[in-house]
């Protein structure tokens, strides 16, 4: 994190105010804490003669010798967490065998937002990626793999695993991330996410708002077209949005059935004929219909909850940043059936 900061001089600060208290042993630092509460020279009592008290014996007070310790102490435990703050600092040369269990995977092309680790264990390897940048990451991972074994990639997203091709570019969303997986079982459970060739897209919808103490009663039906922008409309509002519509299934589709939802903040829950399909938090929202379809006239209702930054306002002062409404199209992608907007 530190290479991440642009400002030499906050970054040279962090580094020496985190790091060396450790290499200042405890004795040394007790000393110091003794020096600075003496009853004569001590910084503590200079202080307060200053202002016209008088000087204390403050380490002849039993009371207060856990409290002088810990808190003179404190400086050894800056930059530690509870985890590892019984840990140690060490040399560079001695990380590698320090992790010998965690290795970085090689991604081309490189980027400082892309998390990445990777672990042995047995007869298995781990390799988890994290994209935290805004933009999509688009390339290779490449590893060594034990003979025999097979890659997957499990997407906790989705809760989708299936096969893992090496020699072709991945493709990693905003703030999602991904498991790749290599095992002896050799067991495809899922197929991987391709778009479907036909697409219907949705955009004329009844809307109603409202506020999230209210849920689920939803006032002031609206017809919109997307997109819908309605931070401009109701610039104060928070709470929930819901957006209805119906769709016209003339003939069953196989799998898969995706609804998908590109411009779009927040939390979105989408249901079919009044069943859920679950909640998701970062876009792309990408919804399997095909278990609810049903022949004839189905209902689509998608729900987005807003936070509360636009009831209560910010510390800085600043508006809102976060959109309200669903900015972008709504398209339903299926490879066969027949569909129609009602």
């Amino acid at each position: 994190m530190l290479n991440d900061l642009g400002d030499g001089f906050y970054k040279r600060a962090t580094q020496m105010i985190t790091y060396a208290p450790h290499f200042i042993s405890t004795v040394v630092l007790c000393s110091i804490t003794i020096l600075f509460l003496n009853r004569d020279t001590g910084v503590i009592n200079t202080i307060i003669r200053y202002f016209g008290g008088t000087g204390d014996e403050w380490m002849a007070k039993s009371r207060l010798f856990a409290p002088i310790y810990v808190i003179g102490t404190r400086p050894k435990a800056v930059g530690l967490n509870r985890e590892v703050r019984s840990g140690s600092v060490i040399p560079l040369s001695d990380l590698p065998e320090f992790c010998s269990g965690c290795e970085s995977a090689h991604v081309e092309p490189a980027s400082s937002m892309l998390r990445c680790l990777r672990y042995k264990g047995g007869d298995y390897e781990l390799t988890y990626l994290l994209n935290e940048s805004a933009e999509p990451w688009e390339g290779m991972v490449k590893f060594s793999v034990a003979p025999g074994h097979s890659v997957y990639r499990y997407d906790a997203w989705d809760n989708c695993c299936y096969k893992f091709d090496r020699d072709k570019k991945m493709c990693l969303e905003p703030s999602k991330g991904c498991l790749l997986i290599a095992d002896e079982n050799d067991t495809l459970l899922c197929e991987a996410y391709e778009a479907p060739a036909n697409a219907l897209e949705l955009t004329e919808f009844e809307r109603s708002v409202c506020k999230a103490t209210d849920y689920p009663t939803f006032k002031n039906p609206k017809k919109v077209t997307l997109p819908d922008l309605l931070e401009q409309e109701l610039p104060d509002f928070g709470g929930f949005v819901r957006y209805q519509t119906r769709i016209d299934c003339l003939e069953l589709p196989l799998k898969p059935v995706w609804l998908e939802i590109e411009g779009a903040q927040e939390g979105i829950e989408v249901f079919v004929n009044g069943d859920s399909l679950g909640i998701q938090i970062v876009p792309v929202y990408r919804f399997e219909l095909a278990d609810k379809l049903k022949l004839g006239i189905n209902d689509i209702v998608i729900e987005q909850a807003t936070t509360l930054e636009r009831v209560v306002p910010r510390r800085d002062g600043k508006p809102a940043e976060n959109h309200v409404g669903i900015n972008s199209r709504i398209v339903i992608r299926y490879s066969d059936g027949t569909f129609a907007k009602e």
